[in-house]
């Protein structure tokens, strides 16, 4: 699944489908789900951010200017 952030601290991202449709149906889920998030704009940085939501980087990614994390499910929402 994936997260794009359009830049750090914005209420502004995309979830992908599969993803939406998870939080859809649990959206008050503590489950950790692992994401990918990657950010439109390179000067972007929401590692805060994400800890701020329970998350944890796992992986970076400097290729697609993102990394792997899990965050809690029921903190995606806080996240888009």
């Amino acid at each position: 699944a994936a997260l794009s952030l359009a830049a750090a601290g914005t209420a502004q991202a995309d979830l992908a489908p599969d993803l939406e449709e998870q939080v859809r149906r649990g959206p008050n889920s503590a489950q950790a789900v692992r994401v990918i998030i990657q950010y439109t704009h390179p000067q972007a940085d929401g590692r805060g951010l994400l800890r701020a939501f329970g998350g944890e980087v796992l992986q970076e990614h400097p290729l697609i200017n993102g990394f792997t994390a899990t965050i809690p499910q029921k903190a995606l929402r806080g996240l888009s």
